[in-house]
């Protein structure tokens, strides 16, 4: 295999523009081909882009030959058939987050991957940030002591319209998926898997939830508090409280460039975070890293983290009442 990793992008909104956009500071990556449904909006983007080739299918794409690995940004009810399908196809994959919309679906891909020897990771960039780096190096030094408390929201006020995708069931919409799964992240990280969650949401008139609060409750005392809502507006801040003092990432901290600690005794420390683009770079170059080595899975992002994280979610749907369909 070459050492330049060639990559298609599956399905071609927004995210896929920007990772589109980031492929190119990547060394050792080259956007081979895109495809979409439509054969006209994949040569549109194709040119916009610069990529090489545009598909009007995604079977044509995944059976070319010309590609190594698969961006999956098609929305989160497509991401299991797509993955599986690029996974047979022989090909490593990324795939955009939530990986699946619950934890059968998502335990067969791991499957999979497992089976075919390819490479999976769902692609939660926000782990391979600077900004999420320097915290584990801050509270690995000891220096603040151990975290006790973790609080994180992302929450932004959206259109009402209930027949878009954010508020489709049919296609995993709902605050929990699209963006809960950041503050969930967050105390995973820091945390990881809570002994008990409380979770209450408010849900939309097609079922999907528009809000959701989050307690995350873990052993002596140490405890998350998180929200997901796209009714409301926040600051969009985190806050780790540690026993010596306390982290601030400010708003928007899923894409932080830079973070303040403040210690007790000690004036507060203001550390910068930039990364190149849009926040996609440094998640392409590591799963580029793994997928030459012939890893099956990303080390910062395992398959058992994904499916931690996607457990939760099961756990926090099935509080509020959110069921897609063909889950029961």
């Amino acid at each position: 295999m070459s050492k330049e990793v060639r990559w298609g992008i599956l399905g071609l909104g927004n995210i896929a523009r920007k990772f589109a956009h980031d492929l190119k500071l990547v060394s050792g990556g080259r956007l081979v081909a895109v495809a979409s449904r439509t054969l006209d909006k994949a040569e549109q983007f194709r040119d916009e882009v610069g990529a090489d080739k545009a598909y009007g299918s995604y079977a044509e794409m995944l059976a070319s030959a010309e590609i190594d690995m698969v961006y999956v940004a098609t929305p989160h009810h497509l991401h299991r058939d797509n993955t599986l399908a690029a996974l047979q196809s022989g090909l490593g994959v990324l795939c955009e987050k939530p990986a699946a919309l619950n934890s059968v679906q998502l335990e067969e891909m791991l499957a999979a991957s497992t089976e075919t020897g390819h490479y999976f990771m769902e692609a939660l960039w926000t782990r391979f940030l600077p900004s999420t780096e320097k915290v584990a190096e801050i509270l690995a030094s000891g220096e603040l002591g151990g975290v006790v408390e973790v609080e994180a929201d992302f929450c932004f006020a959206a259109e009402r319209d209930y027949s878009s995708r954010l508020f489709d069931l049919a296609l995993g919409g709902g605050a929990l998926l699209d963006i809960g799964i950041y503050p969930l992240f967050l105390a995973y990280q820091l945390l990881g898997v809570p002994e008990q969650i409380k979770a209450d949401g408010q849900l939309s008139p097609t079922g999907s939830d528009e809000s959701c609060s989050m307690t995350l409750s873990y052993s002596n005392g140490r405890i998350a508090q998180l929200h997901a809502s796209v009714l409301y507006g926040s600051a969009m801040a985190a806050r780790i409280t540690c026993e010596r003092g306390y982290i601030l990432l400010p708003g928007r901290w899923h894409e932080a460039q830079s973070l303040t600690v403040i210690k007790a005794g000690y004036e507060p420390q203001e550390i910068a975070t930039p990364f190149p683009g849009k926040g996609f770079y440094h998640q392409i170059l590591s799963s580029q890293v793994a997928f030459l080595a012939g890893e099956r899975q990303n080390e910062k992002w395992s398959h058992a983290d994904s499916l931690a994280i996607m457990q939760m979610m099961d756990d926090i749907r099935q509080q509020i009442g959110v069921v897609y369909p063909g889950e029961q």
